[in-house]
């Protein structure tokens, strides 16, 4: 076999390797493509019982700005199995809602409904989120956009809170 046909058989030779390598790499787009949403990236999804427990107010953001913390040192927050509730520094109840999970990507969908005055019935709709002994809860106003991820917007509220072990911290 002369130079010229040794160059000839290495450049066929080449040409397929490439030709494979396309069609190779073109199969596996096709099937990331087909793949179902739970093949790509399961979602773990939060339950009631998870929450349960006193938590402190560490962080909030209302209207897309950040609250002070005097406004928030003396507020706890409390999950029983689907209720939650906000109590002031003498345990007053300042809002008590019934509470419903759905699975969602960044954690839990998150509908409240207010469940004493002065706000019987209205609804809160949002996000939720647990990572260890921190949750973060963000949910719209009725007539205000519901959130999507975690930054508030106008008509929004956030807070980030930390689990107690004493209840009455």
């Amino acid at each position: 076999m002369n130079d010229r046909e040794k160059l000839i058989n290495l450049t066929g030779v080449c040409l397929l390797a490439l030709c494979l390598l396309a069609l190779s790499v073109q199969a596996q787009g096709q099937d990331d493509a087909q793949a179902s949403p739970s093949q790509k990236s399961p979602v773990r999804e939060l339950k009631a019982n998870e929450l349960e427990g006193t938590y402190r107010i560490i962080k909030g953001e209302m209207d897309g700005k950040e609250m002070k913390p005097e406004e928030l040192k003396a507020q706890r927050v409390v999950f029983t199995d689907q209720q939650i509730k906000t109590l002031d520094a003498e345990d007053g109840e300042l809002y008590v809602a019934k509470f419903q999970l759905q699975p969602h990507e960044l954690g839990a969908h998150i509908v409240m409904e207010s469940i004493k005055p002065p706000m019987p019935g209205i609804a809160a709709v949002g996000l939720i989120q647990k990572d260890e002994d921190v949750v973060k809860l963000i949910y719209g106003f009725p007539n205000a956009e519901a959130p999507d991820d975690f930054k508030t917007q106008k008509g929004q509220h956030m807070f980030v809170m930390l689990k107690q072990s004493d209840p009455k911290a």
